[in-house]
């Protein structure tokens, strides 16, 4: 029996050791390591990638803005302009009708 208790206790010293040896290379710390680097680069690159991309989106984005706003005055202005001028054809038919046959004429002429 002294055999078996001998070959035990030095199996499970072998196991122990075994043991500590994987406890020694665990890989967990070395895996939570890349892993906070790989977040750190990737937190980098997001906010690189916002420096460079948003500013040139933000002053578009304004200027496409501006560029609807001012289309937006000009559509207002051409319709107020409609309007006087059929109100002036309402108000003195013959007169518009006078100017409409001498612009014909001229551009008749110009054409020729």
């Amino acid at each position: 029996m002294a055999d078996t208790s001998n070959s035990t206790s030095s199996e499970v010293e072998q196991l122990r050791a075994q043991l500590d040896e994987l406890r020694a290379t665990d890989p967990a710390p070395i895996l939570a390591d890349a892993k906070q680097r790989a977040a750190a680069a990737v937190s980098s690159a997001a906010s690189t990638v916002t420096e460079t991309v948003a500013t040139p989106i933000r002053r578009g984005a304004d200027q496409v803005r501006g560029a609807v706003e001012g289309a937006r005055r000009t559509a207002a202005r051409v319709d107020a302009q409609k309007e006087s001028l059929s109100e002036q054809v309402r108000m003195r038919p013959f007169a518009a009708l006078g100017v409409a046959a001498v612009v014909g004429y001229v551009f008749g002429r110009a054409l020729r």
